[in-house]
């Protein structure tokens, strides 16, 4: 019972507080070509099913949830984890802090991970069953992005400062460079959704 309620009121934050954050940082259409309001309005989405369907389970006194939203909170984690790490490894070396300033900005790059990846570790029951299947699907928001964005600057319908991210430049960058990201980004999202999957199982055990 206490996981459960920890992981109900973690996912209850995500989706309040995300929901107010990206209200105040999507202004135009130009706001959806950052991975970080795309992946967490995926993630608010993804906790509020989360939510609504644990309430259900228990209205009904029914324990198991459903694989698919085991899997669901997964790839939230992982896109979440993803959105911390690009920030921090990426972004603020070379942008600065002015990227967490302001609630919106603080929450949407750093609370809502942290509380989206506790939650998924601390409180959440990842099925073992789900494993390989759940560690491709985990990595499905990222590389989805990751494609879409790619294809969408090669085709120069993005262009210049159209362009979120210093490693979506495939013309200004080394094609080598370009290749180093996307193996990078793409390996290591793989690798965290496997990260992710094998350390819930471990701390639930």
């Amino acid at each position: 019972m206490f996981c459960l309620l920890g992981s109900l009121i973690s996912n209850f934050l995500v989706a309040v507080l995300g929901s107010i954050a990206l209200i105040s940082a999507i202004d135009s259409a130009d706001s959806f070509r950052m991975f970080t309001n795309d992946g967490n309005i995926y993630t608010v989405i993804v906790s509020v099913i989360f939510v609504v369907t644990n309430v259900i389970l228990l209205i009904n006194k029914k324990e198991n949830l459903p694989r698919f939203i085991h899997v669901l909170r997964l790839s939230s984690a992982v896109t979440e984890a993803v959105i911390f790490l690009v920030v921090v490894i990426i972004l603020l070396p070379s942008s600065g802090l002015f990227l967490l300033q302001g609630f919106s900005m603080l929450v949407l790059h750093v609370i809502v991970p942290i509380l989206s990846v506790l939650s998924f570790l601390l409180f959440e029951n990842y099925p073992k069953k789900a494993q390989l299947t759940g560690t491709i699907l985990g990595s499905l928001p990222v590389v989805l992005y990751g494609v879409i964005a790619i294809t969408l600057v090669i085709l120069k319908v993005w262009t210049g400062f159209q362009i979120p991210y210093p490693f979506l430049m495939v013309y200004s960058n080394p094609v080598w460079l370009t290749i180093l990201y996307i193996v990078g980004i793409f390996g290591g999202t793989f690798g965290l959704s496997f990260l992710l999957s094998f350390l819930n199982r471990k701390i639930q055990n």
